[in-house]
């Protein structure tokens, strides 16, 4: 069968919705996961440092723009998600011992390297412990964060990516041993900051406390009750997104509280110039005009410079939310949820920057409708300046007609003389020709003529040039 032509999106659209898929995770399991914000440049500069990974391992490298790329590296797997503001990557090593091998290539080396073995899942299993050698019994229930997948990577590679360190967390994925779960998560964590709950229908358990530890990283623990590979690299995804988009909604956070004093010296600006409105004058309309528009000027500056902070960070708390509800949380008694965690630390510094936002755009609402109110009474007294203006011109018009109506008086008298005093000479030439004709009666008789005929054609005049304007 013959389909119509695609359109020119279709299949970039569709493949959309299986972007950035979970990598399947198989305890015992080490992640490691770095979030760097970075700018266009960076992100580009992110692209060529997994390009240059790859090539240094002898991988495939990522296409160029591509904005997600997962390899096995052999002696750790790498994910590498390119975002609007950050970059995130996600380093996965399988086995007790951390899948730690040295060599020439910074701990990268080829074969069983690692234990990463690909099934047919897709995933990660474990494997001959790393090449080092075997942890002591029970020693990564005692510590599971002794080893961490970021061990396995190349620090000189590390150390030259591109961008500013937003998040960086430990995620440890340990099997189900038997014990109490609060034990459990108490034995990684301060008993007095444990934030933990019963994750994918209790198949499996999360422990954090949100701390920033001496290295620099964050800790998770997840524990594997009966979760599937999927399940395992959902929840330690979703458990990676909340830290994530919970430091970057928090990004306005600084924002917003070095924006609330700045809107109250405004509001306060605004108060008194409304206040000076009631009683100001027409001298005093341009003024508070003048002040007003700086005022508008200001806010408008700075709601441009935050907008994009405070829209993103309410897109992300809305990530955070639908993320934790995506776990499916269970209460461990004694414990905090995520769900209560986030609520208490987390929703007041939401709501601080939407209030901020909030009446930020009041403001400037506000400012609008004095600006609008003010303009109006300085347009009425300008109309009523400009009235009086035309009345004193339509006076002068009106004086200057009366003087030219004058004028043309004496301007007929005057075109009447002098063309009565050539009807004169004209009759005296004919007297001296032997005409019988008295020049002193012909002038006589021409000074009605004339004078009758000028007056005719002024008015003539007048009517054409009113007839001009008419049209």
């Amino acid at each position: 069968m013959t389909l119509p032509r695609n359109h020119a999106q279709r299949v970039l659209l569709n493949d959309e919705v299986h972007a950035r898929p979970p990598e399947p995770l198989v305890a015992p399991c080490r992640l490691s996961y770095i979030a760097l914000i970075c700018d266009a440049e960076a992100r580009e500069a992110s692209w060529r440092a997994v390009v240059t990974l790859a090539e240094r391992c002898g991988v495939a490298p990522p296409e160029p723009g591509a904005s997600h790329f997962s390899a096995d590296l052999f002696a750790f797997r790498i994910k590498w998600e390119k975002h609007t503001e950050f970059v995130r990557y996600t380093f996965i090593v399988s086995g007790k011992a951390g899948g730690i091998v040295s060599g020439q290539a910074g701990g990268i080396v080829s074969g069983q390297a690692g234990g990463i073995v690909s099934g047919q899942a897709g995933g990660i299993v474990s494997g001959q412990a790393g090449g080092g050698a075997a942890a002591a019994p029970g020693s990564e229930n005692e510590d599971p964060f002794r080893r961490t997948a970021l061990q396995s990577v190349p620090d000189d590679w590390v150390a030259t990516l591109p961008g500013q360190l937003m998040v960086a967390a430990h995620l440890a994925l340990v099997a189900d041993a038997g014990e109490d779960l609060v034990a459990v998560g108490s034995r990684a964590f301060a008993r007095d900051v444990l934030v933990g709950s019963l994750a994918a229908d209790a198949s499996g358990a999360a422990f954090t406390d949100f701390r920033i530890y001496p290295d620099g990283f964050s800790r998770i623990l997840v524990q594997d009750r009966s979760l599937t590979p999927w399940q395992a690299g959902r929840v330690a995804q979703r458990l990676l997104e909340i830290d994530t988009y919970r430091m970057m909604a928090l990004l306005a956070l600084p924002v917003a509280q070095s924006l609330a004093p700045v809107i109250a010296r405004c509001e306060q600006e605004l108060a008194h110039i409304t206040a000076a409105m009631v009683t100001a004058g027409e001298a005093d309309e341009p003024v508070l005009l003048d002040r007003l528009t700086r005022l508008a000027a200001e806010i408008d500056s700075r709601q441009a410079d935050n907008l994009y902070r405070f829209s993103a960070a309410e897109a992300y708390d809305e990530i955070v939310q639908r993320r934790i509800s995506e776990l499916r949380e269970e209460r461990i008694p004694g414990l905090q949820t995520l769900q209560e965690f986030t609520e208490r630390r987390m929703a007041p510094a939401m709501n601080t920057c939407q209030s901020v936002s909030g009446r930020q755009e009041e403001l400037s609402r506000r400012v609008a409708r004095a600006t609008q109110l003010l303009a109006t009474r300085v347009g009425v007294t300008r109309e009523r300046q400009s009235q009086g203006l035309l009345q004193a011109v339509n006076r002068r018009i009106r004086l200057q007609i009366r003087l030219q109506q004058a004028v043309e008086g004496l301007s007929i008298a005057a075109v009447t003389y002098y063309v009565v005093g050539l009807v004169g000479y004209v009759a005296k030439g004919a007297e001296e020709g032997g005409a019988p004709i008295r020049p002193s009666m012909a002038m006589a008789l021409s000074v009605p003529v004339v004078a009758g005929l000028m007056y005719a054609a002024l008015r003539r005049l007048r009517r054409l040039v009113a007839a001009d304007e008419r049209a």
